[in-house]
């Protein structure tokens, strides 16, 4: 059984640096963004008002996702310095970069475009309603793919340097737990994370059936001990209402996945304080699935 579950909005919004030393430019972009949603998601406006302020707000915030930046402020190079700060000294490539100008003949486009590390570059007269929304789409949409693309490598590296750990591990239970550990940090879930093999289960009774294989965080030292040890009785409940209705159970701040095996072995994902998933998210998880519970046959077998 695959993954399927109703995904939860992420309640943190894009966030969007405007960087002008003009309050009406703050005001007029803040007006026009106010109502502004891609991917499901609104805008948080942050504001700087020179690039040594923008710098600070940088550093201390590296998840912008765009930033509008003003060709000229505290002096007449400052936009395009503040740019090759960001990408040069601070290495941050992720972050979208436009910049906007009122005197588009002192920095012309095509010599900025070409030696500055920038996705846009608009004269201030340009950005009417539209064309502002316009621009916010396309450099959102480019981040979230960057973003994606660089979560992806960040999770490749964790499991890369987890390997040489796990060929010193002898038993399934600590295998199982170190990939485990990997699947939470990876898709950024909740530290407690419990895989529960179904054994002789029946949903109405209350006692037995139901062994942890692997854990994460609290549930690290419960290996084989029967889950009424350490889970409360409503998250007991809960997993042994997914067992007996064979499908995944989603909850504001949980989730019980249900997986069965082509030899029919049942088994069970609990995660505490998890985050919202989105399509690969599910796939990773029941990937973990079919393939931890396929070693534990095979382990099974050998012994």
């Amino acid at each position: 059984m695959t993954l399927d579950i109703a995904l939860r909005d992420p309640t943190t919004d894009w966030k969007v640096l405007i960087i002008d030393d003009d309050e009406e430019v703050h005001t007029v972009t803040r007006l026009v963004l106010s109502t502004y949603n891609y991917a499901g998601k609104g805008l948080d406006l942050m504001h700087a008002y020179s690039a040594k302020e923008a710098l600070e707000v940088l550093q201390s915030d590296p998840d912008i996702a765009v930033a509008l930046v003003d060709c000229v402020m505290e002096t007449d190079r400052a936009g395009l310095d503040l740019v090759r700060e960001i990408r040069e000294v601070q290495n941050n490539h992720k972050i979208r970069l436009v910049l906007r100008t009122g005197q588009p003949g002192y920095a012309p486009e095509e010599q900025v475009i070409k030696e500055y590390d920038i996705n846009d570059y608009k004269d201030k007269t340009e950005l009417t309603n539209t064309n502002l929304k316009t621009l916010m789409y396309t450099n959102l949409r480019a981040y979230k793919d960057i973003a994606t693309l660089d979560l992806h490598r960040q999770g490749l590296e964790i499991i890369i340097n987890a390997m040489g750990n796990l060929f010193h591990i002898n038993s399934f239970p600590e295998f199982a737990s170190a990939i485990l550990n990997q699947l939470v940090t990876l898709l950024g879930l909740g530290k407690d994370a419990a895989f529960v093999k179904i054994e002789g289960f029946a949903a109405e009774s209350q006692k037995g059936g139901l062994k942890l294989l692997a854990g994460t965080g609290d549930y690290q030292g419960m290996i084989n001990k029967e889950i009424n040890e350490f889970l409360s009785e409503d998250v007991i409940n809960e997993i042994r209402d997914a067992a007996s209705r064979k499908e995944n159970i989603v909850f504001e701040d949980h989730l019980v996945v249900y997986f069965a095996s082509q030899e029919q072995q049942e088994t069970i994902l609990y995660i505490n304080n998890f985050n919202a998933l989105d399509e690969l998210d599910k796939h990773l998880i029941n990937t973990f699935c079919t393939n931890l519970t396929i070693a534990y046959e095979l382990n099974a077998k050998r012994q």
